[in-house]
């Protein structure tokens, strides 16, 4: 699977259109999730398909006002845009593996618990009642989801307005 990713990643630098790298660049998105799946968290995955779905078509309502080709670039343009893309790909890389390397020295359940005022036995009460294996993955799937809807919802009141201008303008209704 990472293997699809990677390919993915490296076909969207030689996408033939805008439309092409966009939707090349999707499978990353869709990759996560299936991580998200492997990882025994369907909540994430879940909320991950929705958000790659969604910002997939917003992406390719955007370009489809776009023009199709812009010029020709210079090569000295094109190296330029290639090494700060890779300088800023490499620094990511490199984060994100420091930071998963470290190994925390107590659970993060017992972190928040200790620090958050609650006794350990409302603690305990927030696990049985939320059916989750620690406090962190009773907290995000039973309150998070409210505020991934409310991100939802937004993003999904946004695209309906831009569909609506943009179809006002093909009617010439708009001002």
């Amino acid at each position: 699977m990472l293997g699809v990713a990677v390919v993915a990643a490296l076909a969207v630098t030689s996408a033939p259109s805008h439309v092409a790298g966009v939707l090349t660049l999707s499978i990353l998105g869709f990759m996560v999730a299936i991580f998200y799946i492997l990882a025994n968290a369907p909540d994430l995955a879940l909320t991950q398909l929705v958000i790659e779905t969604l910002v997939l078509v917003l992406f390719l309502l955007v370009l489809n006002k776009l023009p199709e080709f812009y010029g020709d670039l210079k090569r000295r343009q094109i190296l330029t845009d290639s090494l700060i893309s890779g300088v800023v790909g490499v620094t990511v890389f490199l984060t994100v593996l420091v930071s998963t390397a470290a190994t925390p020295g107590q659970p993060i359940y017992e972190y928040f618990l200790e620090r958050g005022g609650i006794p350990a036995e409302h603690g305990q009460t927030l696990l049985d009642w939320g059916g989750g294996s620690n406090i962190v993955n009773v907290i995000l799937v039973d309150f998070r989801a409210f505020d991934t809807m409310g991100e939802i919802s937004v993003i999904a009141m946004a695209a309906l307005s831009i569909i609506t201008m943009i179809a006002m303008r093909q009617r010439g209704e708009a001002q």
